[in-house]
């Protein structure tokens, strides 16, 4: 039998392999004549009195930080990114220290890790880098540049009291600890849900969303089946939930089915938990009570009451009402977590603030930046710009960031079905892997008999890449 995957990994193979060096050189990325463009047009500083005390936990005088320059390396762009420009010149204006904070913003996660990388070959890192805690962790691993910030954390000058850790929401604060070290502090954190038609459901004779995912089967193939009664033989394959393959999504549907495809260790996803998750996708396709569309239009088919279900991103559920209010739908509709036989899940993922090291000046400095922006006030600024999940509890209390949907509101109350992806530097290449089996699984003409071959070359792909990264 074929190899089901290593068709659709030549390319993640080849460009994992070129990673696998412990930094990547110089020689092979041109340094730029501006490393660290900013994207900000903040005023200079304003003047402040000469600091006199000290920091003689970091070994750094306090005076050493007036005017002090620091660079931000962030994914962030649309609202988001216009509220930190603003943040960011009202820290540069008021912070009693002087220093001064530079962004960079490429524009995306993927641009963000180039920069990185590129900043790092070139002896010119990023002072601040916000990225998923897995990139993180990579670059510990593959530099010595990465700090660990305990002793910031507990500084009894300038670190974080015990109730404002406490204040952090457990799960995501646990995310950025590896090995007994703290090597981030959470930015922002989304959610992965299912969106749900209770309108449409209710038509067919369904009371309540359903709970596991027998229940979710019925409701879906119920949705096909009422496009099968008409007589246009074209839209038969319609009406239950739109196929989503990605990494998250696939990851969410094995954490429902009781799988914990990582040990701590290594990742293993052969197993008959494994395989009753993925022959219960492959069911689904084949009785066409899921089905395969065009890519980007998901809110399209949903709010066209073509799809029952869609996978959706928290930060896009505005999206997604905008668009069923100029269609001027009425039906009600919520998230639910992704069932499983007896659980249901929800994956979290998202983005850490970490510091790069390069002089303990700058590592302060930068340091005293990531608390100002961890307090529950800058929070909720930030999350009033996009609605993802509020990483503390205090946030919660603040005012203006409460957005009025009210699936949003259902969306974060979900939070006891919430799990993290695997903290380890190993998801940033099996995370893909993953994503091709869903591919494999979902989108090509993959069988139930076939399934135990792909999760056995699954395991080997993840296994082979992982022993390669880095």
């Amino acid at each position: 039998m074929k190899r089901f995957l290593l068709s659709g990994f030549v390319v993640l193979v080849i460009l994992m392999t070129s990673l696998a060096a412990c930094v990547p050189q110089a020689a092979t990325q041109p340094a730029p004549s501006t490393p660290f463009p900013s994207t900000q047009t903040s005023l200079p500083p304003a003047k402040t009195p000469e600091p006199t005390r000290n920091a003689p936990e970091f070994a750094v005088e306090l005076s050493e930080l007036k005017d002090l320059q620091i660079q931000f390396l962030h994914p962030w762009t649309g609202d988001m990114l216009d509220e930190l420009v603003s943040m960011v010149d009202e820290f540069n204006q008021t912070n009693e220290w002087g220093i001064h904070v530079i962004m960079n913003a490429p524009g995306s996660a993927a641009m963000v890790s180039s920069k990185a990388w590129e900043g790092i070959a070139n002896d010119q890192p990023a002072n601040i880098l916000a990225a998923s805690p897995s990139f993180l962790l990579t670059i510990r691993e593959k530099s010595d540049l990465l700090i660990n910030l305990d002793s910031y954390v507990n500084s009894t000058s300038y670190g974080l009291s015990k109730a404002e850790i406490a204040d952090f929401v457990p799960l995501y604060w646990d995310e950025d600890n590896a090995d007994g070290t703290r090597f981030g502090i959470p930015a922002q954190r989304s959610a992965l849900f299912l969106v749900y038609n209770s309108t449409w459901a209710n038509e067919l004779g369904f009371t309540a969303a359903p709970r596991t995912a027998d229940e979710l089967r019925t409701q879906l193939c119920a949705a096909n089946a009422s496009f099968r009664e008409n007589a246009d033989p074209v839209d038969d394959g319609l009406g239950g939930w739109l196929i989503n393959t990605e990494a998250a999504t696939m990851l969410g549907w094995l954490r429902s089915f009781g799988v914990e495809p990582y040990d701590g260790e290594k990742f293993e996803f052969s197993g008959a938990a494994n395989a009753a998750a993925f022959e219960y996708l492959v069911d689904l396709k084949l009785d066409s009570c899921a089905w395969t569309g065009k890519p980007s239009r998901d809110v399209e088919y949903f709010t066209n009451r073509q799809a029952l279900a869609i996978t959706v991103w928290l930060q896009d559920l505005e999206g997604l009402a905008s668009a069923l209010k100029r269609n001027n739908s009425t039906d009600q509709w919520t998230v639910i977590p992704f069932p499983g036989a007896d659980q249901q899940m929800v994956i979290t993922t998202g983005v850490s603030y970490g510091i790069l090291h390069k002089t303990p000046a700058e590592d302060l400095a930068a340091w005293l930046f990531i608390r100002w922006l961890s307090q529950p006030a800058q929070q909720a600024r930030l999350l009033k710009a996009n609605p993802t999940l509020p990483i503390s509890a205090q946030v919660m209390s603040q005012n203006g960031f409460q957005t009025a949907l009210p699936q949003w509101t259902a969306a974060v109350e979900l939070d006891e079905f919430f799990v993290s992806p695997p903290v380890t530097a190993d998801w940033q290449v099996v995370g893909p892997v993953l994503e091709d089996a869903g591919w494999q699984l979902l989108r090509a003409e993959t069988t139930v008999a076939q399934i135990p071959t792909l999760l056995v070359e699954l395991d080997s792909l993840a296994k082979d890449l992982a022993e390669r990264h880095p």
